[in-house]
């Protein structure tokens, strides 16, 4: 197996190439808890889709908005094609990628956002679910201890999801902590794409450039049909 690892604006993230087969599913999360080690938050699987050449399939089954630009960039690397449409789990819709200088994914808008109370949503997006929290306390015990409790409170809401994340907001910067529940694995987040979007809905989409962990910024938009997420991509 042949491991890449990229930096999608933060949230550094190992893809390995699957496209043989020589790992099967049921094998993702134990792979997974060998290789990660800092700086890498998240691994990745590709795999030959059913509709389309590219399928990634992440470590707890989850669907994550970095993994799949990082995955556009190793396909550009690969083809050198630019305008991509791919595969993933946690969602039976086609993802579609456009690589220029940074890596932009484009989302089916499909999502629901309850309002939980004054500065409390939850986001339920294809594939993964964030709860959005304006203004916390910004202290990495307190935002453990307020997931732990919004799992237990909210458990009815995201009993079916593999990844659940808090996305603590001020103003425009983004704080993420995402847990996969396969992996039992849990981190704050250099960056998170799919956290962004939550972030994103749960303004009213009223910010649309959103400053993440690592420094880079994540700019965010969307039509009657889609969502857009653009940011940087490297290898590394």
């Amino acid at each position: 197996m042949k491991n890449s690892n990229y930096n999608p604006g933060g949230n550094f993230t190992t893809l390995i190439d699957n496209q043989d087969n020589s790992v099967s599913s049921s094998q993702f999360s134990a792979i997974a808890k060998k290789i990660l080690k800092p700086p890498i938050e998240q691994i990745g699987f590709i795999s030959n889709g059913i509709k389309t050449d590219y399928k990634l399939e992440m470590m707890g089954g989850e669907m994550c908005v970095n993994a799949l630009r990082s995955l556009g960039l190793w396909i550009y690397q690969t083809t050198g094609d630019t305008k991509l449409t791919v595969e993933s789990s946690g969602t039976n819709d086609l993802i579609n990628l456009e690589i220029q200088t940074w890596s932009k994914i484009i989302l089916p808008r499909k999502y629901t956002v309850k309002k939980l109370s004054k500065t409390l949503k939850i986001v339920l997006l294809e594939g993964i679910c964030h709860f959005v929290l304006e203004n916390p306390p910004l202290e990495e015990k307190y935002i453990r201890d307020t997931l732990q409790k919004l799992k237990k409170t909210y458990s009815y809401l995201i009993q079916d999801y593999a990844a659940i994340g808090l996305m603590c907001v001020d103003k425009s910067r983004l704080i993420p902590l995402v847990e996969v529940i396969p992996t039992k694995t849990q981190f704050f987040e250099t960056a998170c794409g799919s956290g962004t979007l939550a972030a994103y809905i749960a303004s009213n989409f009223s910010l649309k450039a959103w400053e993440q962990p690592s420094g880079s910024i994540f700019i965010t938009n969307h039509d009657d049909n889609h969502f857009y997420l653009n940011g940087p991509v490297e290898q590394i």
